[in-house]
């Protein structure tokens, strides 16, 4: 999906970091949101590190 952003919330561990992995495959930009802010810039972290683009909320 071109010019297309997803919205992943819990991303920062279990289903939801899998969930954001598999979808950075799919769209142009992700936004991340969870509350353990450590465990959410490893998992943006590991998404930047193949090309993708990742922001955080909050």
């Amino acid at each position: 999906m071109s010019n297309s952003t997803a919205i992943v919330t819990g991303a920062s561990q279990g289903i939801g970091r899998a969930t954001a992995i598999r979808l950075a495959l799919d769209f142009s930009s992700l936004v991340l949101v969870a509350r353990n802010r450590e465990h959410l810039l490893e998992t943006a972290e590991s998404i930047k590190a193949h090309g993708f683009k990742v922001r955080l909320a909050g």
